[in-house]
This record gives structure tokens, sequence and C-alpha cells, in this order.
């Protein structure tokens, strides 16, 4: 790869998911407002289609020490910056200033938001949807995929 190639390879990485083209950005109005950024991804040959996406406000790796610092008060210092370029990762999506119930709120939101764009990208209205399986690290509720499906307008077994 030839040094021009790369440098437009790694400008176009550092862009925000939000700025790409196919990416539909919207805000949802909890807190100060939260940018949430969705593309659907489908293939009809196979008769599949997804969503996904980010939300928060987009940082680079520049900013993210600036961020933290701010947080923390204090300065890093060059020992406990990371170059996280390096692993591959060029930007962050952060929120700011939610309480707990509004980031329970924003993440029933955003997964109600992800499975209505999943389901229109397969053809459907979220109503036609006859299951839902949502894999997450932790949930924020013990009832998420029930209050998810509900947002989205997908019936619930009661």
């Amino acid at each position: 790869m030839n040094e021009t190639h790369t440098t437009q390879v790694m400008s176009k990485a550092a862009d925000s998911f939000f700025d790409r083209p196919q990416v539909q950005v919207e805000e949802i109005p909890i807190g100060p407002g939260v940018p949430l950024g969705i593309e659907r991804v489908s293939n009809p040959d196979v008769g599949i289609g997804g969503a996904y996406g980010t939300w928060g406000r987009s940082y680079d790796n520049a900013a993210l020490p600036g961020l933290i610092e701010n947080y923390l008060g204090s300065p890093l210092g060059d020992e406990e910056k990371l170059n996280l370029s390096e692993l591959g990762f060029v930007r962050r999506h952060h929120l700011h200033g939610l309480s707990g119930k509004e980031h329970q709120e924003l993440e029933v939101k955003v997964g109600a938001r992800f499975l209505v764009e999943a389901a229109h990208a397969a053809g459907w209205e979220p109503s036609e949807v006859q299951a839902v399986l949502i894999g997450i690290t932790g949930p924020a509720t013990d009832d998420y995929t029930p209050q998810i499906a509900r947002e989205a307008g997908i019936r619930t077994a009661r």
C-alpha cells in the first residue's frame, strides 16, 4: 500500500460514524440530547437484515485525554495516556451528565430504534416481528428486552 493510499484510509477511519453517508442521524431528547447514528444492513438474496450504530458524543483520540482530565480534575501523566489508534480505535463515544434513570430510559429508546430499523431492513414492520433476542453484557434493567420490544411496537408475552 502506498503512502497516499494509507493516509486516505486513515483519514476516512478518523471520521465520526455519524459522518458516514449511509448513517441516519437523529437526536434522542434525554438530558441535553443524545446523538444517535444507525446504519441498516441487509442481504435480500439471503433474506436477512439488521441495524447497528452508536450513540453519545463522538471524540477522537486527541480529544479523549482532555475529556478524562476534565472528569478527574487533574492532568494525566504521560504513562497514563494510551495510543488507542495502535489498537485500531480512532473515536470513542461518551454520554455526560445523565442520571441513572435517564441512562435506563436512553438504553430502552436506543434499543427500540435499533429494533425498528432492523425490522425495516428485513422488510418487516415491527408489529410483524414474532421474537426478539438481544445480546448485551449487562442489562440496564431486569425487563430490558420486553421494554425495548414494547417501545418498538413489537408485541410481547404478558
